[in-house]
């Protein structure tokens, strides 16, 4: 079907299903499960272990910059402290989008807003986020984590296949639901067919909504750029 000259495809995971597509929901389930697991594995390593090891050189190097008297030395001293700095905010940034913090402490428009900056910096990109509807209702944890992967998700096929400039990103809340609109003015593709980056990734995002009751259609044609939508259902209010 067309609309406003973008083929739509709607994959909100409802109707009949194939034995097929079944057991291919399976082993996404599966794989899906297996890749969070694993990512908050090492997202604690990296805190715990690494982030640990790396303040203690850094301790270590200054102390070398106080005490050393040759010039040269300090110099160096200063630059190898530097050097860790760094490495200790790549690591914070490797842990956050493993498993964002920010999520967990304060919400899922604070960890967008957070990887909408991220990846703006990382791809060279101009994503504006706009959040609108009701006063913020957590969802779970299950629902908020969907979200933010399929977001991750999308930003990350925009960086690496649109060839965008401009991302425009948008949360509303109403009564119950919650809907993520993410549009670039990247170079599109057929969503009917179309590269397997785009689709393996569509895929994925599907399966995740389809996880916590939502559902996931997409707009897209060469030349007019690409659009997702993202339904979530809220919790009940209890009476």
């Amino acid at each position: 079907m067309e609309l406003h000259g973008k083929t739509r495809v709607g994959i909100n995971g409802r109707g009949n299903r194939c034995r097929a597509e079944d057991d291919v929901r399976s082993v996404l389930h599966a794989v899906i499960t297996t890749q969070e697991e694993e990512r908050h594995r090492v997202a604690c390593e990296l805190d715990d272990e690494a982030v640990q090891t790396l303040t203690s050189v850094l301790m270590g190097l200054r102390r070398v910059e106080e005490t050393m008297n040759l010039l040269q030395a300090r110099q160096a001293a200063s630059e190898l402290r530097a050097s860790v700095s760094a490495v200790l905010g790549r690591i914070g940034r490797i842990a956050s989008r493993l498993r964002p913090s920010l999520l967990d402490d304060l919400g899922l428009e604070d960890a967008l807003h957070d990887l909408a900056d991220d990846v703006a910096r990382s791809a060279g990109l101009s994503i504006d986020l706009h959040v609108t509807g009701a006063a913020a209702r957590r969802l779970s944890k299950p629902a908020e984590l969907a979200v933010y992967r399929i977001a991750q998700e999308a930003l990350a096929n925009t960086g690496k296949h649109a060839s965008a400039k401009a991302v425009s990103m948008s949360i509303h809340r109403n009564h119950d639901a919650l809907q993520l609109v993410i549009e670039d003015d990247g170079t599109g593709f057929d969503a009917a067919g179309g590269r397997s980056e785009p689709r393996c990734g569509l895929l994925e995002m599907r399966e995740r909504a389809h996880l916590v009751g939502g559902g996931v259609t997409v707009e897209s044609s060469s030349g007019r750029g690409t659009t997702v939508f993202v339904s979530v259902p809220l919790p009940r209010l209890r009476p």
